[in-house]
């Protein structure tokens, strides 16, 4: 539960680099409930704000890609 903390406290990094990001995240513990995608997304706007697109991978599994990054492709 500690994955916003750590997204927070590199943010500097991650404006500078635009890694790759995958994380995972549920909407509840107890009962276990794997976040939506919609949930994600705003969870952790400040991401997609910094310029970041994010899937669903599986389960409770996202993907954080830089825009960027994915016009490469």
């Amino acid at each position: 539960g500690y994955e916003e903390h750590i997204i927070n406290g590199a943010m500097n990094t991650i404006k500078k680099y635009k890694p790759k990001i995958i994380l995972e995240c549920y909407k509840s513990l107890d009962p276990l409930e794997p976040a939506s995608l919609s949930f994600v997304k705003n969870k952790y706007k400040f991401l997609i704000d910094t310029g970041y697109e994010v899937t669903k991978l599986w389960f409770a599994d996202f993907l954080f890609l830089p825009i960027a990054d994915k016009q490469h492709k």
